[in-house]
């Protein structure tokens, strides 16, 4: 099997190191619906010897901006809405898993406080 390629996102991380704006998308299965909430990330520090990053998670529709800390590792992005900047309608605590392929980051979510779960992608602008 051939190497992986690169993600757009990770080369932002590795090469550029600048702090980037993504949009993804979380959906929520509500009885027989689904919700859907957007939000944006902004990755401010990231160490490409470790893999660690640091940024904002923003829902505009929810009023809150928290604290994400995660890692880059590979082709696996994880991170964790830790702290509220803007306290809001959204959830602390939540630990999101992805994996980066082609032109986007796809995976689940867990809401370790109401035990949660869901899918979330990431795309870039």
């Amino acid at each position: 099997m051939g190497r992986p390629q690169r993600h757009q996102i990770v080369d932002h991380f590795q090469v550029l190191q600048i702090t980037i704006w993504v949009i993804g998308l979380m959906g929520l299965s509500v009885g027989r619906f689904m919700v859907e909430r957007l939000f944006t990330i902004r990755i401010t520090d990231y160490n490409k010897t470790t893999g660690s990053l640091v940024g904002e998670i923003t829902w505009k529709t929810l009023n809150s901006i928290h604290l994400i800390r995660g890692t880059l590792n590979g082709s696996k992005l994880t991170f964790t809405e830790e702290e509220a900047i803007k306290p809001g309608g959204a959830h602390l605590n939540v630990v999101y898993t992805t994996r980066i392929s082609s032109n986007a980051a796809k995976g689940t979510w867990v809401d370790r406080g109401d035990k949660s779960t869901g899918e979330v992608l990431i795309s870039g602008p």
